[in-house]
């Protein structure tokens, strides 16, 4: 088995559907070489009935747990696959190729001796709007770890033991646990890149609304995983604050140029 793909769900039934969609659309060969495994925390919708009926689901983890990182370590653990790759339900695969593409760049990156890949990836705006490429190619270290330029989640694989012998995503950062996860890689080595667009996130979810917090809960991550103290801690808190100002600079010029008489009218 080349791949498992591990979809986190709780009450999901309105965005798994078009998940699921997109890995049936997917070249019979290369879902051969895949599992997906689907972890829900006790839906209480038809979340369980649509994963149940989908042909490509292999196989359904239906418990409490805390959290969606908990969720995905929980998938993680009974993957059988040499890579890994985590969605969210409503995150898609960009076309019908995408999943071929995965496959022969994991290919090339195992050859290469790569423990970890990034893709392209469209934020998909939740559904309301037109899609936007995400600007995280190349995939740069130090913009990822100063939240200038976080990488996609979504557009990240890991090799299963690599991800097993880091202990998985931590559950002490909120939602910042993926970002933690990519920082640790980064640390470890450089990713092997597939600049071709393999993946539509959703988008328009909780770290989007709550984007406000992100700065801080960054700030912790590296405090913590790069042992800052003293004058590094000060001057990385300092950099958090700019992050936010930076950010909320950002949000409002765009707002404007959604706004403004010139856009609506090119």
């Amino acid at each position: 088995m080349q791949l498992t793909i591990v979809i986190a769900t709780f009450n999901a039934s309105a965005f798994l559907p078009a998940t699921l969609a997109s890995l049936a659309s997917q070249r019979t060969d290369a879902l051969a070489k895949c599992e997906v495994i689907i972890v829900d925390g006790k839906s209480g919708d038809s979340t369980l009935e649509i994963a149940k009926s989908s042909p490509v689901v292999s196989r359904i983890i239906c418990e409490p747990d805390d959290g969606i990182y908990d969720a995905m370590n929980k998938g993680a653990k009974h993957a059988r696959g040499a890579w890994l790759h985590f969605l969210n339900a409503g995150d898609v695969l960009a076309d019908s190729e995408s999943l071929s593409s995965t496959l022969t760049a994991l290919t090339r990156a195992d050859k290469d001796a790569h423990f970890w890949m990034v893709g392209g990836a469209n934020n998909l705006g939740g559904g309301a709007g037109a899609p936007r490429k995400i600007p995280n190619l190349p995939h740069i270290w130090w913009k990822h770890a100063l939240g200038l330029q976080p990488h996609c989640h979504q557009a990240t694989w890991v090799r299963s033991d690599l991800f097993r012998a880091m202990g998985g995503y931590s559950l002490d950062f909120g939602l910042a646990g993926d970002f933690d996860l990519i920082l640790r890689m980064g640390l470890l080595g450089r990713p092997f890149e597939e600049h071709s667009l393999l993946i539509g996130y959703l988008g328009g979810g909780v770290s989007e609304k709550e984007a406000h917090l992100m700065p801080q809960l960054l700030h912790r991550v590296r405090s913590e995983r790069l042992n800052l103290t003293g004058m590094a801690l000060a001057g990385d808190r300092l950099v958090s604050r700019i992050v936010v100002l930076r950010n909320r600079t950002k949000i409002r010029l765009g707002a404007m140029r959604r706004k403004s008489p010139l856009t609506h009218s090119a």
